[in-house]
């Protein structure tokens, strides 16, 4: 290959305006989500930080019947009946359920699979992770863009670059160096960084018909890369556990890349196992032992692929939009994406780069920061040394190895199995139609009947193309104002952004929703999320005020970059703005103190699954009956959120991250505010007719546009 210029390799790295001063801070003081303790060592907080706590009962029955309200304010004799229930809880069964919670959390820790951990630990990671049997496409993986969207001329090139700098990262984990987080800045509230241990080197394994478990591999050196539905490893850390300069990875990458032009010449049987790993997970446990039990060179390739630092996809795909884009990196076409795996990286054929990661592993600011800290050490100097053609002289032996199954002699299966990458929704949607079948008068003589494997890889296929075809995303990039105008107005980002959202769906569905919107509990030792309802009296009041969808007018809004006209019109609203504004500080604040709540460990959510576990553990074992309190419609509508919501507030960033819609029938959005704009992936199920992505981006911007006049009105501000 041509080598470009420095400048060019600069832009092939990392795109022409990444926004990042790449020298300025040592990458180990990189932060993500939340602030680093500087000159601190990467553990160095774990074993003073509390445990996490568990709610007075009172308390969290309170605050559920102040959610339950805003939720049955329509319904007033469900209300009373609902609320009637939480009294008799709190009379009867709620004291002695309460102390056995109390009682689990003092003897926690005894376990060998959960040891050192709090009350919570074993059933979150088991029930809402483990145990859960969806296929781990949209419910459950995240996804994003990296370097916003921009491609190159040198793929190869970019993912050696990030190749290098993840591995970077895995170093300053392994060797503890990675500066610790704090919830607030000053470094007076550390943050638990267990999760940062099961980035690299981890599978989401499904052990049983029941249940999938976390599988580590210390050991473990070498990359998975695949290409056409065929895999290869090379070892990213040398035997003295020193990793590849970015040029020893491009080197490894255009080895790879030559390899499988010449497997595609040779027409090397691909068999698109990763398929499977998009089904449901009881299904996937089942054919993932007919692959283990194969052949002996299945099994090995099998855990080569599972046991690997992490996964990388050089795909044929060339999405051209954000959105294209962000598709790729949600499903992966049912071909690029192992989704067992903890992070895999994808490259286009165009030069763009977007990730996979699975959830249940750990939460979005771990993935954050490590992107963040790769993007820090893509630099200058890794640009001069491949703008100097060192690539092509250093003297490097290179330990690409092809994985194969050792089932080539299923050859009905190689053009069943492989799937075109460029596969647009349109294609899909079409494919996964039933077709009317013609009677043909067979000629020949009867073929072999398909192998057992190419039955279920065939049933795979129409599987995964189904789940494509059932995913709606659109892309918000709201510019007209950010954090900066937010903060002159003295108002939460974050707090502003929930109440639009709680805005938009009133006006989406013309009715409310429990909301979720995820809330840290790192301050506590293995603490993951607990629930920010966005859904209270206030904003619920807040909303009625503002109307219904309206027609769309013009105003002038004031942004933080200048005066910017946008549509905003009338609500028909009888309501002053003087009154619009004290609900919207009211709602403002509501909002504020339960996402304090949240990460102080004293919200409602996790405190009643933990009661409604006991609650079950006893009527198994003692035939008692449960508590009206969880029999009651009231409860399943609280944990109907039709609305789920997660935010990433990296103060440099400029990609989009997002998952797929949690449920078959509900919105899901995941934003990042930056000074001057608003970034927000929205995801809905096209098998549901009401939830439409497109009139809620329409929504959402409306949203932003009449609460930011409510502000600027009610402050009389002139910014």
């Amino acid at each position: 290959m041509e080598q470009p210029t420095q400048a060019a390799a600069l832009d092939a790295l990392t795109g022409s305006a990444t926004g990042f001063d790449l020298l300025s801070v040592p990458p180990e003081a990189v932060p993500g989500v939340h602030p680093v303790i500087a000159g601190s060592a990467t553990y160095q907080y774990q074993e003073s930080l509390p445990p996490l706590p568990v709610p007075p009962l009172a308390q969290t029955l309170h605050k559920y019947i102040t959610c339950l309200q805003p939720l049955l304010a329509h319904d007033p004799p469900a209300l009373k009946r609902a609320i009637a229930a939480v009294h008799r809880f709190e009379q009867h069964e709620g004291p002695s359920l309460h102390q056995a919670l109390l009682d689990l959390a003092a003897s926690t820790g005894k376990e060998q699979e959960w040891p050192n951990s709090h009350w919570l630990e074993k059933i979150w990671d088991t029930l809402a992770y483990l145990s859960d049997r969806v296929p781990l496409p949209l419910s459950v993986n995240c996804m994003g863009t990296l370097f916003e969207c921009s491609g190159t001329n040198y793929p190869t090139w970019r993912g050696g670059a990030v190749i290098h700098g993840l591995l970077r990262f895995d170093q300053a984990l392994r060797e503890g160096t990675l500066n610790a987080e704090s919830l607030d800045g000053k470094g007076k509230i550390p943050l638990c960084m267990y999760q940062y241990e099961r980035l690299y080197r981890h599978s989401r394994i499904p052990v049983s018909v029941e249940a999938d478990r976390w599988i580590s591999y210390p050991r473990a050196r070498h990359v998975a890369v695949v290409v056409n539905s065929r895999w290869y490893t090379f070892d990213a850390l040398r035997n003295d556990g020193s990793i590849l300069s970015t040029s020893e990875c491009v080197r490894e990458l255009d080895s790879i890349r030559r390899l499988a032009q010449a497997d595609d010449a040779k027409h090397v049987s691909q068999f698109n196992f990763a398929s499977m790993t998009c089904g449901p997970r009881h299904v996937w446990h089942a054919h993932r032992k007919k692959i283990q039990d194969s052949t002996s060179t299945a099994a090995t390739t099998l855990e080569r692929i599972e046991s690997a630092i992490f996964h990388v996809c050089l795909s044929s795909s060339t999405p051209e939009t954000p959105e294209e884009l962000m598709n790729l990196g949600c499903h992966g076409h049912g071909t690029d994406v192992w989704m067992d795996k903890s992070f895999s990286m994808l490259v286009t054929a165009n030069g763009k780069m977007v990730f996979n990661m699975e959830h249940s592993h750990a939460d979005a600011p771990m993935h954050s920061r490590m992107i963040e800290y790769m993007k820090h050490t893509i630099t200058k100097e890794a640009t001069i040394e491949l703008a100097q053609d060192r690539v092509a002289n250093v003297v490097y032996t290179s330990t690409v190895m092809p994985l194969r199954w050792g089932l080539e002699g299923l050859t009905s299966m190689q053009k069943l199995e492989t799937l075109h990458h460029n596969t647009t929704r349109t294609e899909v949607e079409e494919s996964s139609k039933p077709k009317t079948k013609v009677k043909k008068k067979r000629t020949g003589p009867k073929t072999a009947p398909k192998s057992e494997m190419t039955t279920l890889l065939s049933q795979a296929h129409q599987f995964t193309t189904s789940l494509i075809a059932s995913h709606r995303l659109a892309l918000l990039n709201f510019t007209i104002f950010g954090k900066v105008l937010l903060k002159q107005l003295k108002t939460s980002p974050d707090s502003f952004i929930q109440m639009a959202l709680q805005l938009s769906f009133y006006r989406n569905q013309q009715r409310f929703t429990a909301t979720y919107e995820t809330g840290t509990t790192r301050a506590f030792y293995h603490g993951r999320t607990e629930t920010i309802r966005s859904l209270t009296n206030e904003s619920r009041a807040l909303c009625v005020a503002m109307g219904g969808r309206i027609e769309q007018g013009k105003a002038q809004v004031t942004g933080s970059t200048g005066s910017t006209t946008g549509s905003t019109g009338s609500t028909g609203s009888t309501v002053s703005m003087a009154t619009k504004y004290q609900l919207l500080r009211q709602a403002l604040a509501s909002h504020g103190q339960y996402l304090k709540d949240s990460c102080q460990g004293q919200a409602i959510d996790r405190h009643m699954l933990g009661l409604r576990i006991m609650a079950m553990q006893r009527h198994a074992v003692k035939g008692t009956d449960m508590p009206s309190i969880f029999t009651d419609p009231s409860y399943a509508l609280m944990n109907t959120f039709e609305l789920s919501t997660s935010s990433m507030a990296v103060t440099n960033y400029r990609d989009y991250l997002g998952f797929g819609a949690p449920s078959p029938n509900a919105y899901g959005c995941c934003y990042c505010m930056t000074a001057n704009a608003l970034l927000m992936v929205i995801s809905a199920n096209a098998a549901c007719s009401s939830k439409d992505v497109n009139v809620f981006h329409d929504d959402i911007t409306q949203a932003l546009l009449d609460l930011i006049q409510v502000l600027q009105t009610g402050t009389g501000s002139k910014v």
